[in-house]
């Protein structure tokens, strides 16, 4: 995928420097559930950035109801915090948890196989 055919507009500053918002861009995203152990019968509490709980929420409630769910500012801080406890996972993409060397207990885990996040720009 090409950058120039995801953006809905340019981003621009104004006169000042500072950063405008001038579009979004709405890309397909994954959810994966990354532990240490990569057993989900391990797994006591799930960090992950808020946007992803709600992408995944159906998923969360079938398969751990019980677990802690901890939102976190971002996925990539999330799959940091689960590096290290046997007891945690971490809700992001794929490549996260090759960044913190975790394993895929499950994925993808969205609810809607469509799942798309809008980022501005």
């Amino acid at each position: 995928m090409l950058l120039p055919e995801i953006f809905a507009a340019a981003v621009v500053a104004d006169p000042d420097g500072a950063a405008v918002i001038s579009g979004e861009v709405e890309l397909r995203v994954h959810q994966h559930l990354l532990s240490r152990s990569g057993r989900i019968e391990d797994i006591e509490r799930v960090y992950s950035h808020p946007q992803s709980f709600a992408q995944c929420k159906a998923w969360l409630r079938e398969y751990l109801p019980k677990a802690e769910k901890i939102a976190v500012s971002s996925n990539a801080e999330a799959a940091r915090r689960a590096r290290n406890a046997d007891d945690a996972a971490a809700i992001a993409g794929a490549s996260a948890g090759n960044v913190y060397g975790l394993r895929t207990v499950a994925g993808p885990i969205e609810d809607r196989p469509d799942n798309t996040t809008r980022f501005l720009v």
